[in-house]
């Protein structure tokens, strides 16, 4: 989602370079590049927060003896571990 978005203002971005005369082109590739690496992490956040959203809404779903059997299972699991 984020990467579509972004990789349409570098499109306007060269246009507009071109129309003004400024060719720096490296500096050019190199903004695209840091861009393009900003937006592919956006968009693994954005399934990461969903992903954590869907699991927030399921616990939530689930009956409070469930709920309290999951808390149990992740204290067990993981958090006595560290």
């Amino acid at each position: 989602m984020y990467k579509e978005k972004l990789l349409s203002q570098i499109k306007i971005l060269e246009n507009l370079q071109e129309k003004i005369g400024i060719y720096d082109v490296s500096e050019t590739i190199q903004l695209s590049g840091e861009i393009l690496r900003l937006a592919n992490k956006l968009d693994e956040l954005e399934v990461e927060y969903t992903t954590t959203a869907n699991l927030d809404k399921s616990f939530e779903e689930l009956s409070e003896d469930k709920q309290e059997k999951v808390r149990r299972f992740i204290e067990e699991r993981f958090i006595k571990r560290n």
